[in-house]
């Protein structure tokens, strides 16, 4: 099996993969867009009679001096997850108004909203239906952490809990809201990177495993072959191929060792003087006899070329669903 020949394919394929990306990158990417995340981590009812089961037992709740009947305390994070950073104010402001500004649906109140955290300084400032959010600029990954007090009119509340208005908001951007119910997001090394960059990134490595797992495929479907013929040529021809090599190689043992492990190994000047069927072209050489050993080892590749399949498959996947 020619590899250097293989090598120079898998290189120019690989290079021209890049090329071809590259160029489409540069001219089609969207990692320009503005992109918020909108993340509800979790909900807390604080108010809960719904265990009670004696009919003349009642309870009443007051939030802040206003009574109340169900209260829901909500923890969002909203993160800039685009490359690019959300300006709020001045000449190059990319927000459509002077603010974000969010809705609650029509039957719900809005008692009270805690900053927990915030990698950036705004205000915020809420009414009875809507919430507010002013900054000067948003930065890539900056985040901010907030609760919501929400009462509701029911003991259930809509897990999709904020609207906004028909207009957007974002200017060449978008408003993603995420329902994560306190399961962290997870983070990689790879979204501290540009998003072009990781793109380009993602498509070389898929690229790279399909030609691998090509190549696996082409090895595991010729092996099979080469051994057989390596196998019929020795059954008929080795005690001449071995009769040869004492003749010509009489005074030096290692090279008749070498030969006679490795016929394709034989300068091809001697096979012209061998009374008997030339060593056959094999698309992969192979240096076991036994079928033992071409098994374990057929094996061996079938499970690192499934286990890349795997792997180029939940990249492809994860490649699609983020673009």
């Amino acid at each position: 099996m020619n590899y250097k020949r293989i090598l120079n394919w898998t290189v120019s394929i690989i290079g021209f993969i890049a090329s071809v990306t590259t160029i489409y990158l540069y001219f089609f990417s969207s990692s320009n867009l503005s992109k918020l995340e909108f993340n509800y981590n979790g909900y807390e009812r604080l108010t809960n009679l719904t265990d009670i089961k004696e009919p003349e037992l009642a309870g009443i709740y007051y939030f802040n001096n206003i009574k109340i009947r169900h209260l829901w305390k909500v923890t969002v994070t909203i993160i800039n997850t685009s490359d690019k950073t959300i300006v709020g104010e001045g000449n190059q402001k990319n927000i459509i108004n002077d603010n974000l500004t969010f809705y609650l649906p029509k039957s719900y109140k809005l008692l009270k909203v805690e900053k927990i955290y915030s990698d950036l300084p705004l205000t915020h400032f809420f009414k009875s239906r809507n919430f507010v959010l002013e900054f000067s600029q948003w930065r890539k990954n900056e985040r901010i952490v907030l609760s919501f007090y929400v009462e509701t009119p029911t003991p259930e509340i809509d897990r999709r809990l904020f609207l906004e208005t028909e207009k957007r908001q974002l200017l060449d951007g978008d408003i993603v809201y995420n329902n994560s119910e306190n399961k962290p997001k997870p983070y990689y090394f790879s979204e501290f990177l540009p998003s072009i960059f990781r793109k380009f990134f993602y498509i070389i490595a898929i690229a790279f495993l399909l030609v691998i797992i090509i190549l696996i495929s082409f090895y595991i479907i010729s092996a099979p072959i080469s051994y057989q013929k390596r196998r019929l040529w020795k059954k008929e021809n080795i005690h001449k191929f071995k009769e040869f090599l004492n003749i010509k190689f009489k005074s030096n043992d290692s090279l008749k060792e070498k030969f006679q492990k490795n016929p394709n190994e034989l300068p091809k000047p001697f096979w012209k003087e061998f009374d008997g069927e030339k060593y056959p072209k094999l698309t992969v050489e192979l240096s076991t006899d036994t079928a033992t050993e071409l098994v374990i080892m057929m094996l061996i590749f079938f499970a690192i070329n499934f286990s890349l399949i795997v792997i180029t498959s939940d990249l492809s996947q994860s490649f699609y669903r983020n673009w």
